[in-house]
């Protein structure tokens, strides 16, 4: 901290300090000044300071400096310091060994301050200062996720431009090419001259289930994933989702398909097929009331569950997951 003082001229003029508080901020400030007659001799000259408001207590930080009103009664030698002695709440001792000439009045300036800790500052800033650069697990995965992480991380040239740019480009100058425009990124090979998509986040589907259905198998292979706007559906290659279906109570009937679980109910999936996997997940309240069996089939556009007994109230289910097994 340094402490400065505004002269005629609307500048600064530095009085004191060249310590850096890192972790505190000053409280409780006590500032004034005091005037004493000094011998024109260069002996230890001592003032003692009396706060008009007293500290809480004797733990605090001072600065003293001499003013400009000294200037005219001889030179101060800076080479020294001041010491500052018997603080109490009340007040303090300030002391200088300096080389005055001539007798005179001396005016001193003073600052007495508590150091307030500032909790957590200095972890904060190292924090700062030397980030945690450590990969995490989840950093990692995203890397490796989706098959690009060998090509990215023995690349030595990345392209970064639309598809426009990149087609003019000198195309073996580079390991990786990432297409603005496109969404895409690809690998090159520089020897052969030949691209490899390595992702492409437009590769995802967005429509009605019909307009999914009617596409050929190509055109579904080519997509990534599949998000059907109709009936809460979202759809990929090898997955059907729904979400909060309801089973009303006249939607259970009697069956005899798992020992201990007499009645089923038939949920709607369009799409589904005996091939998929239904994953049936119940709300919590649903799950710990033991009225449910923990399996579920599959079957044409349809899931069906099983109960030990017809539930009171309908039921809705947040998710189902249908995962093809098999084609």
């Amino acid at each position: 901290m340094g402490m400065y003082k505004k002269i005629d001229n609307n500048t600064l003029q530095k009085l004191a300090g060249y310590t850096v508080i890192a972790d505190g901020s000053c409280a409780e400030i006590r500032q004034g000044t005091a005037s004493v007659n000094t011998p024109d001799t260069g002996e230890l000259h001592t003032w003692h300071i009396t706060f008009t408001d007293p500290m809480p207590d004797a733990d605090y930080e001072v600065l003293v400096y001499f003013g400009d009103e000294s200037t005219s009664y001889g030179e101060v030698d800076v080479r020294t310091v001041w010491r500052i002695t018997n603080k109490t709440a009340n007040g303090f001792d300030a002391s200088y060994y300096s080389g005055f000439t001539g007798a005179g009045t001396k005016v001193i300036h003073y600052t007495a301050f508590k150091l307030i800790p500032m909790e957590g500052y200095t972890e904060l800033k190292n924090k700062v200062d030397n980030p945690d650069t450590t990969p995490t697990e989840n950093s990692t995965n995203l890397c490796t996720s989706g098959g690009i992480y060998d090509f990215v991380k023995n690349a030595s040239s990345i392209f970064v431009g639309t598809s426009t740019e990149w087609a003019s480009a000198t195309q073996t100058d580079y390991d990786i090419a990432v297409i603005t425009d496109e969404h895409k990124i690809l690998s090159i090979d520089k020897t052969a001259g030949t691209t490899d998509e390595q992702a492409n986040l437009n590769k995802i589907f967005r429509g009605t289930l019909a307009e999914w259905e009617a596409l050929s198998q190509a055109e579904k292979d080519y997509y990534d994933q599949a998000e059907i706007d109709d009936d809460q559906y979202m759809a990929n290659v090898n997955q059907i989702v729904a979400h909060d279906k309801v089973v009303a109570v006249a939607d259970w009937q009697a069956d005899a398909t798992y020992s201990g679980f007499s009645y089923k109910a038939e949920i709607s999936m369009p799409g589904v097929t005996a091939d998929y996997s239904p994953d049936v997940r119940f709300d919590f309240d649903d799950i710990n009331s033991g009225l449910f069996a923990p399996v579920a089939d599959a079957g044409t556009d349809k899931v069906i569950i099983y109960a030990n007994a017809v539930p009171a109230a309908a039921v809705t289910i947040p998710v189902i997951i249908c995962t093809l097994m098999s084609v």
